[in-house]
């Protein structure tokens, strides 16, 4: 049986934003710099639920789990976000300390993944604790259109951040 068939889907509206200029020779050398300045843009554009990112872990049998939490901070260390201590997530996290994220701006057309090393950053209290995402490598997706697209990648290599530009 099929509940929602490819012609009903595919007559869907997709990427109906306007995506903002986008120079990739003028990159900064920090991938924390250039999320800053697209979540900037994402606020002054309007965008809802700017903070908002998907959080990929993966459980005991190494099966994805995805949900949707608030950005709390981004500092030089990572990308912070709080959940309850007792959380399916936090035991996801505490048996398989690696995660990813996923921040979407659909009317900028703009997407960033991180996947990196996740950290216990605090727990204020015993209902609450804060994670920290170090990253190990940002891509930063811009659709031009339904069928081009330009993509940034930052991996964290021995000597620092190394960027590429991938399409």
């Amino acid at each position: 049986m099929t509940y929602l068939d490819s012609e009903f889907l595919s007559g869907l509206s997709s990427l109906t934003g306007h995506a903002p200029e986008f120079d990739t020779g003028e990159l900064p050398g920090d991938p924390f710099e250039l999320f800053a300045e697209w979540f900037r843009a994402a606020v002054d554009a309007g965008c809802d639920d700017v903070r908002a990112a998907t959080v990929a872990t993966v459980d005991e049998n190494g099966v994805p789990d995805a949900r949707v939490m608030n950005l709390m901070e981004l500092s030089g260390k990572g990308f912070c976000f709080g959940t309850g201590a007792e959380s399916t997530k936090v035991e996801q996290l505490s048996d398989s300390p690696v995660a990813a994220l996923n921040f979407w701006w659909q009317p900028m057309n703009r997407a960033v993944r991180v996947r990196g090393t996740a950290r216990l950053e605090a727990a204020p209290n015993e209902h609450f604790n804060i994670w920290r995402i170090e990253p190990v490598r940002l891509e930063f997706f811009q659709a031009v259109d339904a069928r081009n697209a330009t993509r940034v990648e930052y991996s964290f290599e021995a000597n620092g951040w190394v960027t590429k530009i991938l399409s």
